[in-house]
């Protein structure tokens, strides 16, 4: 899941062109090595294993947060872009969920409570796949992967809720504002 995450995300720093999420595509290999690291773990070697496994996560996560204000800048552009050539009269298909406009699209359709309904909902599947493939690869004890799986829910519907609210709420509610102050 993490190589399928970093190729996307290297794929569409270069689409885009934005390097950031070339970074972030960096970030997902590096915990896709942790992963692989901390997976392979034999008796004689743990503590080896378990090092290499936490200093991956760990650049992993302060290359995150070095650079979240540029990731938090470049999906604000993206969205700002989404928002002004969306064109909700085209067909939903299955791809818009992947990409802004998309979102932008089934609030118009559906209502912004649904949306944000099946955006929280969609982060979910997403997010509970790694603890999936933990469970179903036997990587892990039960309780670790029961963790990490609490951990991923919390995370989710914590933070996916105000990342929709912030991102196409707010920017429908300026576009409509913006639409009625040129209509006047």
């Amino acid at each position: 899941m993490f190589i399928a995450m970093a190729t996307f995300g290297i794929i569409r720093g270069h689409i885009l062109k934005e390097k950031v999420y070339k970074i972030g595509g960096l970030a997902f290999i590096l915990m896709a090595l942790a992963t692989i690291s901390i997976s392979f773990i034999q008796v004689e070697y743990v503590m080896v294993h378990l090092v290499l496994g936490t200093g991956f996560f760990a650049a992993a996560f302060i290359l995150i947060f070095a650079n979240y204000s540029k990731f938090f800048e470049a999906s604000l552009r993206e969205v700002e872009n989404a928002s002004t050539k969306t064109v909700s009269s085209k067909p939903l298909r299955i791809s818009d969920i992947f990409m802004w406009d998309g979102w932008f699209k089934i609030v118009k359709q559906w209502g912004v409570r649904k949306a944000c309904l099946l955006y929280t909902l969609f982060n979910l599947c997403a997010g509970l796949l790694l603890p999936l493939a933990m469970w179903i690869f036997n990587i892990g004890n039960t309780s670790f992967v029961a963790f990490i799986t609490i951990v991923m829910i919390a995370g989710v519907v914590i933070l996916s809720i105000p990342a929709f609210y912030l991102q196409v709420v707010r920017n429908i509610e300026t576009s409509t504002d913006d639409d009625n102050s040129e209509s006047i």
